[in-house]
């Protein structure tokens, strides 16, 4: 029989846990059906968190790793992978493809013999299984939950040593204090002393234009900001549309500039150009339709990116968050921008009356905030449970 690794003797334990990740994200969520449990994740709820969530020291996080890896080696599971992937299995189904979901999730041997109905006892175990594997725990079997389901024990040793060596790497501890966004999980947490302010969700890069990792500090925020297009996304994906579109930027809020100074867009043969000769900069005026909203947050980096409001808080509620550019979207914005005030001293003047000036305002911070961002596969919750996270990077391959 091929040797696998698989998740049931630990499935077992986080059951008889909160299938929750953090209970903020499923309180007062929406009743939302969809052929797909992995595509909807409801938005945080309560973004204060009152009680201090400890953060694990960087050995005992490194020691709940190398366990892990041990055990795997010490687990021979089953090789009944699933087929059937596009099939959405859920609680109270009866079918041929439950006992084969049966079989996988419980570590059942080829010839074992398993019921086709979908009961209490599995719904718990796919919750845990969801629960540890960071996605929406719903019971409903899906894509994401199938992507998991599917992976070989090679998979996840790779991820756990990866993730070993980054943390060797590391501070002695992390995001202690500051604004600590780890890229798979697509969360962004603030902390002080220790203690876990503010949560909320990301959007971060795509592969192709990823977010980087890096540590810097926040030095000042922008109401009302300005967009000034990226060369890139201007030359890649604007062009064409203005080519096509000669009301293109006029509908969008936006201008264009040649050497500094603003130019009538129906004055440009867009057609001579391409992405190798566009020599115009892009502009789009603050506004509501503005690609990074209401705010941004900026801090020292070769990269140019930054952290930004979104008009499109849609995106928010995906399971699978990398539609970005490199720069990192913020749900609840407008939140972590007052509390980064208020922790500041400079809660004499709210957002609001920043917002309400409606032009560009910088406002600097008496204390820059340090802000860490990482790129774990691997975490550890308060449980010491490990959730594993999609390697939408493709980097734990890498080491």
């Amino acid at each position: 029989m091929s040797k696998y690794f698989f998740f049931f003797s630990l499935i077992a334990i986080a059951a008889c846990s909160p299938v929750t990740k953090n209970t903020e994200l499923l309180v007062n969520t929406p009743n939302i059906e969809t052929s797909s449990n992995d595509t909807i994740k409801p938005p945080t709820a309560n973004l204060t968190i009152n009680t201090i969530k400890e953060v694990p020291l960087k050995l005992s996080t490194i020691e709940l790793l190398q366990n892990e890896l041990t055990a795997i080696d010490n687990i021979t599971a089953n090789n009944n992978f699933i087929l059937n992937t596009d099939i959405i299995l859920r609680l109270g189904d009866s079918n041929q493809y439950v006992s084969i979901l049966k079989k996988r999730i419980y570590n059942l041997p080829d010839s074992a013999i398993s019921s086709m109905k979908f009961d209490n006892q599995l719904d718990s175990a796919v919750k845990a299984f969801q629960y540890k594997h960071a996605l929406y725990a719903d019971g409903i079997v899906g894509k994401n939950t199938y992507y998991f389901l599917n992976q070989k024990d090679i998979y996840y040793k790779n991820t756990l040593k990866a993730n070993i060596d980054r943390l060797k790497l590391s501070n002695d501890t992390i995001a202690k204090n500051g604004i600590y966004i780890n890229i798979p999980e697509y969360t962004l947490q603030l902390f002080q002393n220790d203690t876990l302010l503010f949560e909320t969700e990301v959007i971060v890069g795509k592969k192709k234009t990823y977010t980087p990792t890096l540590s810097s500090e926040i030095n000042y925020l922008v109401y009302n900001p300005c967009w000034t297009v990226p060369n890139s996304i201007a030359s890649e994906k604007m062009l064409p549309k203005l080519q096509s579109d000669s009301m293109y930027l006029q509908n969008r809020n936006m201008f264009i500039c040649q050497n500094g100074i603003e130019v009538n867009p129906c004055d440009i043969d867009f057609s001579q150009y391409s992405q190798s000769n566009f020599p115009f900069k892009i502009f789009q005026r603050t506004g509501t339709d503005n690609a990074l909203g209401k705010v941004k947050f900026m801090f020292d980096n070769k990269y140019s990116i930054y952290l930004h409001d979104t008009p499109s808080k849609n995106l928010f509620y995906k399971q699978d968050r990398a539609f970005s550019h490199g720069c990192i979207r913020v749900n609840n914005a407008l939140s972590l921008a007052q509390t980064l005030l208020n922790n500041d001293k400079k809660s004499i003047v709210n957002t609001q009356h920043y917002l309400n000036l409606g032009y560009p305002v910088k406002v600097f911070l008496n204390h820059p905030i340090p802000i860490t961002i990482t790129y774990y596969t691997c975490t550890v919750d308060s449980n010491n449970i490990i959730i594993y996270h999609k390697d939408i990077y493709n980097l734990d391959k890498q080491k």
